[in-house]
C-alpha cells in the first residue's frame, strides 16, 4: 500500500487535507470520491520505489495550453457533427501534447462505457483540468457543451499566451546570470588554486583585495563540496517529499508578492483567478464551487490559499466584491469590476474583462521589470568580475615588491 497526500473539497465546500493509503493513485481517487469529496491535489508520499525512480523525468502535467488545445479541438469536432466519443478519439490522435492525448484517451474510454466527460476530468489533479471539469459539467447539464468548450478554448488560450510572454521575458537575464556564474565558478575552482602558491611568500604586502579574494577561494574550497552536497540532498528531498517542495515554493511565492516582483506576479495571479472564475460563473457553475476551482488554478500558493479561504463565506451568502475588498493584495480594479458585475447580474463577463486588463498591466510591469533587471544584472555581475580581476592583478603586481 502507498500513502498519498491529498487536498479535497468536502461536501460542505470546505477544503480538507490528509493522508490516504491505497494500492495506486487511481485507487486513492476512488476512495476520496466514495467519500463524496472532490480531489484538488493528490501526490504520492515518497517511498523506496519513488526514490529509485528519482532520476526518471517527472510526467508533464496538464497545462493551461493543453486545456486550450483540448477544449478547442473538441469544440470544432463537435460543431462538425461528430459524436463526443468520436471527437475524443480524434483529439487523442491529433493533440500536440502528450498530456492532452493521454487525457483524451481516458475520456474516450469512459464515454464509450456510458460515462460522462466530467467524471474523468474531475479526477485529474492539475488546476486547468479541474477548471475544465467545472465548465464541462455546466455544459453537459445545460446541453451547450460545444459552446462552453469554445469559450473555454479562448479563455485558456489567452491565459497561456500571457504566461508564455512572461516566461520569454525571463530567458535573456537567466542566460546572462548562468554564463557569468559559470565563469566565476571555473575561476574559483580551477584557476585560483593554481595561482595560490605564487602569493604564499608575499605575506603582509599582499593587497587587501587579494586577501579577500584568496579568503573567498579558501571558503569555496573547504565548504563548496558540502554546500553542493546539501543542494543535491535538498533537490532529492523536494523530489520525494512533495510537502517540502510545496513549502519551498510557498516561501518563494511570498517573496515574489513583495516589492521584489514589482507587483507583476500579484497581478498575474489575480488575472488567472479572475479569468477562471469568470469563465466558470459565466457557464453556470455556482459561485462557491467556481471559486474553489479558480483558487486551485492559481500557480502562486500564497494567493491560492487566500482565494480558497473565500469559499466558505461565499457559501454563507457574502458578496464576492466585499470579500475581495478585504484582501490587502486585491487590485482596486478587480474589486470595482466585481461590484459592477454583481449589481448588473453579469459577474462572469465583468470578471473576464477585469482579467484581460490585469493581464495587460502585469505584462507591462513585467516588461518594465525586465528592462531594468537585465542591465542591472549585467552591471552588478560586471562589477564582481572587475573586482575579481582587479584583486588578482594587484596580487600579481605585489610579487615584484618582494625583497630578495
Amino acid at each position: 500500500m502507498t500513502k498519498f497526500s491529498y487536498k479535497v473539497q468536502g461536501a460542505d465546500g470546505r477544503a480538507q487535507s490528509g493522508i490516504v493509503e491505497a494500492a495506486s493513485k487511481s485507487g486513492a481517487l476512488e476512495v476520496l470520491l466514495s467519500r463524496g469529496q472532490t480531489p484538488l491535489r493528490l501526490h504520492a508520499v515518497g517511498d523506496k520505489s519513488e526514490f529509485q525512480n528519482w532520476f526518471k523525468p517527472a510526467p508533464k502535467e496538464f497545462s493551461v495550453k493543453d486545456a486550450a488545445e483540448f477544449s478547442g479541438d473538441l469544440s470544432r469536432l463537435l460543431s462538425s457533427g461528430f459524436s463526443l466519443h468520436q471527437a475524443l478519439q480524434m483529439t487523442a490522435v491529433s493533440a500536440g501534447s502528450k498530456p492532452a492525448r493521454a487525457l483524451a484517451e481516458k475520456c474516450a474510454e469512459q464515454v464509450q462505457k456510458g460515462g460522462s466527460l466530467h467524471s474523468v476530468l474531475v479526477k485529474e489533479t492539475s488546476g486547468p483540468a479541474l477548471a475544465l471539469a467545472g465548465l464541462v459539467q455546466a455544459g453537459e447539464t445545460t446541453g451547450h457543451l460545444e459552446k462552453v468548450l469554445q469559450d473555454a478554448s479562448g479563455s485558456f488560450g489567452a491565459s497561456a499566451e500571457f504566461k508564455e510572454k512572461l516566461g520569454s521575458a525571463l530567458i535573456y537575464p537567466a542566460i546572462i546570470m548562468f554564463m557569468i556564474s559559470l565563469t566565476l565558478l571555473i575561476f574559483f575552482t580551477m584557476v585560483l588554486p593554481r595561482l595560490r602558491p605564487l602569493f604564499e611568500d608575499v605575506g603582509d604586502r599582499l593587497p587587501a583585495m587579494t586577501k579577500v579574494l584568496l579568503g573567498f577561494g579558501d571558503f569555496c574550497e573547504n565548504w563548496g563540496p558540502w554546500l553542493a552536497l546539501g543542494l543535491v540532498m535538498l533537490l532529492i528531498g523536494m523530489r520525494v517529499r512533495p510537502g517540502l517542495r510545496q513549502k519551498i515554493k510557498h516561501f518563494f511565492d511570498s517573496i515574489l508578492l513583495g516589492r521584489l516582483g514589482m507587483g507583476a506576479p500579484k497581478l498575474a495571479g489575480f488575472a488567472a483567478y479572475a479569468r477562471t472564475l469568470g469563465l466558470l460563473v459565466n457557464s453556470g457553475v455556482p459561485l462557491p464551487a467556481a471559486n474553489s476551482v479558480a483558487a486551485g488554478a492559481v500557480a502562486n500558493l500564497v494567493l491560492s490559499e487566500k482565494f480558497e479561504s473565500l469559499t466558505s463565506p461565499l457559501r454563507g451568502g457574502e458578496n464576492l466584491s466585499k470579500l475581495l475588498g478585504k484582501l490587502s493584495e486585491a487590485p482596486e480594479l478587480l474589486v470595482r469590476m466585481a461590484v459592477i458585475g454583481e449589481r448588473s447580474g453579469k459577474l462572469g463577463p465583468a470578471l473576464t474583462d477585469a482579467a484581460g486588463i490585469l493581464e495587460r498591466s502585469a505584462r507591462t510591469r513585467m516588461e518594465r521589470l525586465m528592462a531594468a533587471l537585465t542591465p542591472a544584472i549585467t552591471i552588478i555581475l560586471g562589477i564582481i568580475v572587475a573586482l575579481v580581476v582587479g584583486a588578482l592583478f594587484l596580487g600579481l603586481a605585489s610579487l615584484t615588491e618582494i625583497d630578495v
